[in-house]
């Protein structure tokens, strides 16, 4: 038998399958990307304390930002911590009165005045009421982002080099650059940890298909909308113009590749309408004013 008819013959021969699908080096493979990312979360979280020192350690303080700038980073940080507590207390014991912030009494729907930051709650729903603290809550909420932050980078880079070593040095320069630690006293802008996901999930789906990379493109684009309006807003820009550069490397059923796409990211904004209802509500009766949109 020639070298060409032996391939032909292992062409046509089947091969086992694993029960899902996947083969069992890919099956090792994902269990080891899944203690890198343990690794590098562990990395991160032992990093978080000392790139917040001395904030972070000390037992009753809140960031600050010195000089002219401060008190108005300090009013920001107060509404935000405020807006976390109430956001996990309500949640805890009336989640009815969600959006009735206890402020400007007797008005209603206070919280849709500003963020929500509910994509956190997973966290600092259980650290206030293990704690009944807004300030563990919001040291617990920090180390949250920070490290989700970093290990979402890590996935991303590590799925596209396969290096450990850069997908570490990738994430570590995600969460902890020195604008971003600096932005502590705004935590608002802390959540970022769902857009890299978003990107990830855009490439396995092209290079997989698989719907639950579609499911996984859909939750991201709606818990970053969730964990940070600003933030959220632009991953609704970024994710379409990645998405449209990957999709013209895309050599198969490229169309039908663009449509799981499209299905996805309107999945991921239907589940945003019902949180988007109270701030739609606010704007009809005035509350939220109309900006410029060249201002912006």
């Amino acid at each position: 038998m020639t070298q060409a008819s032996s391939r032909h013959a292992q062409r046509d021969v089947p091969r086992e399958r694993a029960p899902d699908g996947a083969s069992p080096a890919r099956g090792v493979a994902r269990l080891r990307t899944l203690g890198e990312a343990l690794a590098a979360a562990a990395l991160y979280a032992l990093a978080t304390p000392w790139a917040l020192r001395p904030w972070f350690l000390a037992r009753d303080a809140f960031p600050h930002v010195p000089g002219a700038y401060g008190t108005m980073a300090d009013a920001d940080l107060y509404l935000n911590v405020w807006i976390l507590a109430w956001i996990a207390h309500a949640v805890l014991t009336d989640p009815a009165a969600l959006y009735d912030g206890n402020i400007f009494h007797p008005a209603p729907n206070t919280i849709a005045g500003s963020e929500n930051m509910l994509a956190h709650l997973p966290v600092t729903a259980p650290a206030l009421a293990l704690t009944g603290n807004a300030l563990t809550m919001l040291k617990a909420f920090v180390l949250e982002s920070f490290v989700l932050s970093g290990v979402a980078m890590f996935l991303y880079v590590r799925h596209h080099t396969r290096s450990f070593a850069a997908a570490m040095l990738a994430g570590a320069a995600y969460s902890f650059t020195a604008f971003r630690v600096a932005t502590v006293p705004q935590p608002q802008y802390l959540g970022i940890q769902y857009l890299p996901l978003a990107l990830l999930f855009v490439d396995l789906w092209l290079e997989r298909r698989r719907v639950a990379s579609l499911a996984g493109l859909a939750l991201a684009i709606a818990l970053q909308a969730l964990a940070c309006v600003y933030v959220g807003f632009f991953t609704l820009i970024a994710v379409p113009v990645y998405a449209a550069v990957r999709l013209a490397d895309a050599r198969e059923r490229r169309t039908a590749a663009a449509f799981g796409i499209a299905a996805a990211f309107a999945c991921g904004l239907l589940a945003l309408v019902p949180v988007a209802l109270p701030y739609l509500r606010a704007r009809a009766e005035g509350m939220i004013p109309e900006h410029d949109p060249a201002m912006i």
